[in-house]
Parts: structure tokens; sequence; C-alpha cells
């Protein structure tokens, strides 16, 4: 895992062998990933500690939906 204390896409990506797109994907549930890169990314989620940060997805966002 990372050396710093939040993982982020990037180091999911790196420990499942995928590009940050195809976790991207995957967390947003698309089906456009096959099932076996889905099933590898998400054992890369658990394995580095990710934890989805909705306030910073909304950062990103033009609008927050509040």
């Amino acid at each position: 895992m990372a050396s710093r204390a939040k993982a982020t896409i990037l180091d999911i990506a790196r420990e499942a062998g995928v590009s940050k797109s195809t976790v991207s994907l995957v967390l947003q549930g698309s089906g456009l990933i096959r099932p076996e890169t889905a099933v590898k990314v998400r054992k890369a989620i658990e394995d580095v500690g990710y934890v989805y940060n909705r306030g910073a997805a909304n950062l990103r966002k033009a609008h927050s939906n509040v």
C-alpha cells in the first residue's frame, strides 16, 4: 500500500494492475468492465483500505446537488 494515510484511486490501480479509468468505472458500477476485472479491483480496494469521499467528489463537480 502507499505510504500516505489515505489510499487513492491511483493506489488501487497500481495494486490491481489496471488504469485509473478502470478503477473509476468499477466504483461507478459501470457494466463496461469485465466481471473478473471488477473483482480484482474490488479486492484491491479492500487491500489498500480505500474509502470513497463524497465531499471530495462534490468538490470536483460543478454543483453539489445540495
